[in-house]
Parts: structure tokens; sequence; C-alpha cells
């Protein structure tokens, strides 16, 4: 099996642990459709949302907290990311790594906050090809079968 990189490029469908991750129902598909199709048509505002993950252990490195910004296309998350004067070299394929400082600046400027597992669930979808879900409806459209 090929060694997936941890930064940078993910492989569509593998999993860190080189599992084949399970095909999204049917009718999660449709609804996830329909629900993006209808928030596409009556919204007109960014959509980038930042975690949590500075909560967890897994979001600090020594002294740093670090969360994930991510967005429903890369040409907002880019409008975003040099709105708050975060270089593109710190691009990780779909997301951004942000600090507190500048997590901060990201929720001035109109990113809406989401908890690590909402993140988790929308990023499932996007990965798939799929629109990414609302952050309230994320984790239920995840784990419906």
């Amino acid at each position: 099996m090929p060694r997936l990189r941890l930064h940078g490029y993910r492989l569509p469908g593998v999993h860190r642990t080189h599992r084949r991750a399970l095909p999204l129902d049917r009718a999660a598909a449709l609804q996830c459709v329909r629900a993006a199709a209808a928030r596409d048509a009556g919204a007109a505002q960014v959509t980038v949302y930042v975690d949590d993950m500075y909560l967890v252990l897994m979001g600090r490195f020594r002294r740093m907290k670090m969360s994930h910004m991510i967005a429903d296309t890369e040409a907002e998350l880019h409008a975003m990311a040099d709105t708050i004067g975060l270089s593109r070299g710190w691009y990780q394929g779909d997301h951004y790594d942000v600090s507190m400082s500048l997590r901060a600046k990201a929720i001035a400027a109109g990113a809406t906050p989401i908890t690590l597992r909402e993140l988790a669930c929308m990023s499932y979808f996007q990965r798939r090809g799929l629109p990414m879900p609302k952050p309230e409806d994320a984790i239920a459209a995840r784990w419906r079968r």
C-alpha cells in the first residue's frame, strides 16, 4: 500500500489507515444534494467555517493552539485566507490550519465557528465530491444509514 501524506493531498476514498471508506447511502446523498441546492438558491453569503480543535489535545502543540478553517468552495476559502492575512503556503489541500489569533480574525470577518465533530462530518461529504451540508445537519446526515 502507498503511504499517505498527512498534509498536502489526500487520496479520495482511502482512510489514513488504508481501509476503504464506506460508501454513502443513496438517500443521505440525495438529501444532502437537495439541502445544498436549497441553501445555494437563497444564500449569497460567504460560508467559511472554523472549528474548535484547540480544545482537544490534538489541537495543541507545545504552547500553540490550532484550529481548521474550511469553506464550501476553494475560492471562498482563499478569499478568507487573504482577508485575515494567511499565506497560501499554509493551504493543506482542503483546509487551512489557523492559530487562535487568526481564528478570532476569521470569526470577526464573518466565518462561522463550529465543533470539530461537525467539521469532520462536513469534510466526509466534501472529500467524496458531494456538497457539504449545514453544520447543524452534518452529524445526522453523516451517520444516517
